[in-house]
């Protein structure tokens, strides 16, 4: 999630800029181009594909959109994210493993909310309890926003 000035991200041949109130989700296990001509600061949220996979449908198709975090779910989940990261070393292992998964359901809940993310049956939460979050699991999913 980009604070300062607009990032310009390319991958798969898709070429998106991202301004401050928006995000995107990057695969970070291939190859991409990143850049910015001001001076930029970003928030990055790296979650094990698995993890990412047990709560939204396919998200590879998300890859290089750019997601709305000015309101709704998507503000929520970035107001989230930035008192999580001012707060996470004051708390224990288990505690930071529930914080991550309820980022990580606010941001399936913030794509969901997207009319262009067709949604598969079942609910982000339902598939969150299907699928236990593994941080070991080898590839990544990045957002950026």
């Amino acid at each position: 999630m980009p604070e300062l000035a607009e990032i310009r991200f390319a991958q798969d041949g898709k070429d998106v800029r991202c301004r401050p109130g928006a995000f995107l989700i990057e695969r970070s296990h291939l190859p991409y181009e990143f850049s910015h001509r001001e001076p930029a600061a970003l928030w990055v949220l790296k979650i094990p594909r698995a993890v990412l996979r047990g709560r939204i449908s396919r998200p590879e198709r998300l890859a290089t959109l750019r997601f709305d975090a000015r309101r709704s779910v998507g503000a929520l989940f970035v107001d989230t994210l930035r008192l999580t990261a001012a707060r996470i070393e004051a708390v224990d292992e288990s505690t930071r493993a529930v914080m991550g998964k309820h980022l990580v359901d606010l941001l399936a809940m913030a794509v969901e909310a997207d009319e262009r993310a067709l949604v598969g049956r079942s609910s982000s939460v339902r598939n969150a309890h299907l699928h236990p979050a593994d941080s070991s699991s080898g590839r990544a999913w990045t957002t950026c926003g």
